[in-house]
């Protein structure tokens, strides 16, 4: 594990990082289409580019009934002049995406802050439950990582490591905090993007049952530690080695 945590990486290995909320509402079990209609129109976003996604097409009492598709998206909008930024919305969640090259967190914040203070503009009687913040990195001989065994974390089976074929998950918890880590090898993983890379970290943060949220203020400052917990579960996979790597100017 590295002692470095460098706030912001010469060779970033980011591919998509997002901030998702889960609300319950009244709204949301009587007029489902309503709460997605007033986040979609909501000022800078109800320009954008919209998407209906495949969910869309399933009845909204079968979504609803279905633990597995009640939290789950309708809708996409990538934003009017920033098509790297994108809202996807559903009656029970909204999340705001920055997807390719990463422009750090000083500039995906904002977007956060915007869709926290929205959702409570657009629906007045949301309840929080579920705040996550979720990175997925894909690492490559770039980055010096050129199998999972430059990764500092050990896999053994029968006394020897394994350093090629590799799907492991797990989770750490933190007080008021839970993450669940995925380290995979291309063989396990199922990607739009077009590059060659040799380990993916997906790295998802969440809040712990016990935790309530007051106001957008309070979940705001939430996903402020929630990022400094993100970053603790990436660098501790990394060893100095890579980090120095990931840092050399371009």
């Amino acid at each position: 594990m590295t002692s470095q945590r460098p706030d912001r990486l010469q060779i970033n290995p980011v591919i998509e990082a997002l901030c998702e909320l889960r609300f319950d509402s009244e709204e949301s079990s009587s007029l489902p289409e309503l709460v997605v209609s007033r986040l979609a129109d909501a000022p800078g976003w109800s320009s954008g580019q919209m998407t209906r996604l495949p969910l869309a097409e399933f009845p909204p009492q079968i979504r609803e009934q279905d633990p597995n598709l009640r939290d789950q998206p309708t809708l996409e909008v990538r934003l009017p002049g920033s098509p790297e930024f994108a809202v996807k919305i559903g009656p029970r969640v909204v999340s705001y995406h920055c997807l390719g090259n990463y422009p750090g967190w000083n500039a995906l914040r904002p977007g956060i802050s915007g869709m926290i203070e929205q959702l409570f503009k657009s629906v007045k009687s949301a309840r929080v439950r579920r705040v996550g913040l979720r990175y997925i990195n894909l690492l490559s001989f770039e980055h010096g990582v050129e199998s999972v065994a430059d990764l500092d974390c050990d896999v053994m089976v029968g006394g020897s490591a394994l350093t090629h074929a590799l799907n492991l998950n797990y989770q750490k918890h933190g007080e008021t905090f839970s993450s669940m880590v995925r380290i995979a090898t291309p063989e396990f993983v199922q990607t739009a993007v077009n590059r060659s890379y040799s380990a993916l970290i997906d790295i998802d943060v969440f809040n712990r049952d016990h935790v309530s949220f007051s106001s957008p203020a309070n979940i705001l400052d939430y996903v402020e530690q929630g990022h400094n917990f993100e970053k603790d579960r990436f660098f501790e996979l990394m060893p100095d080695s890579v980090v120095a790597k990931m840092n050399e100017k371009v």
